[in-house]
């Protein structure tokens, strides 16, 4: 009997194992981050590749080139900010505004830092990106995406 109850007992295992789910996960498609202000900036993912970024600030949606968005991984949205040039009381009057973002994962930090991504508009228009990370304990230089 103690062979019958072995087997049996393997049995009943292996049949709750075929019977194991696995979850299924979903990543957000979009997400949007808004500021105080009332300015936003949403980014639109596709298997965790970035694929368009818009910044809304008051009533203009600016956007950035699909061909830079897609070089973002491992964005740390959390540390998403809006800035803008302090001679103007908000960034829809400014002359310049933009987005600063980490990002990285964890073994991409150097002192402590990951590297930091902006996203420039000038006069109304995407002009560029800078990426600079930590090469010193105070000093951050520019590197390629």
């Amino acid at each position: 009997m103690p062979i019958f109850q072995l087997v049996l007992f393997l049995f009943v295992v292996a049949a709750g194992s075929a019977y194991a789910h696995k979850d299924r996960i979903e990543h957000p498609h979009t997400l949007t981050v808004t500021f105080k202000s009332g300015e936003s900036v949403t980014f639109t993912t596709s298997n965790n590749v970035v694929n368009a970024i818009s910044v809304r600030i008051g009533t203009k949606t600016y956007s950035v080139p699909k061909s830079v968005c897609v070089k973002f991984r491992d964005i740390r949205f959390e540390t998403t900010e809006l800035l803008w040039n302090g001679s103007y009381k908000t960034p829809a009057t400014a002359d310049y505004f933009y987005v600063r973002f980490d990002m990285g994962t964890e073994n991409a930090r150097t002192f402590g830092e990951l590297p930091r991504v902006q996203v420039m508009f000038r006069e109304g228009k995407f002009a560029e990106v800078s990426v600079t990370k930590k090469t010193a304990e105070d000093t951050w230089g520019r590197f390629e995406l």
